[in-house]
């Protein structure tokens, strides 16, 4: 039961930080203190090297921070 449930959640943010979508600047701001959000995570895609070497939180941000990533 606890795979089953790490999966949903792990696919559930998956598509949510891949998705193509705009939130707005200020919900965005708020909930990146929890979960990695799709403006948060597009810079990891980036095609400059700087950029494309961070963020690699999947779906909690707190790494990124701990280990200088963000």
């Amino acid at each position: 039961m606890a795979v089953l449930l790490f999966e949903i959640l792990l696919n559930a943010t998956s598509m949510f930080n891949h998705g193509n979508v705009r939130l707005p600047a200020r919900l965005d701001r708020w909930l990146r203190l929890v979960v990695v959000t799709p403006d948060m995570h597009r810079v990891h895609h980036s095609i400059v090297r700087q950029e494309t070497d961070s963020n690699f939180g999947f779906n909690l941000p707190w790494w990124n921070r701990l280990f200088g990533t963000y």
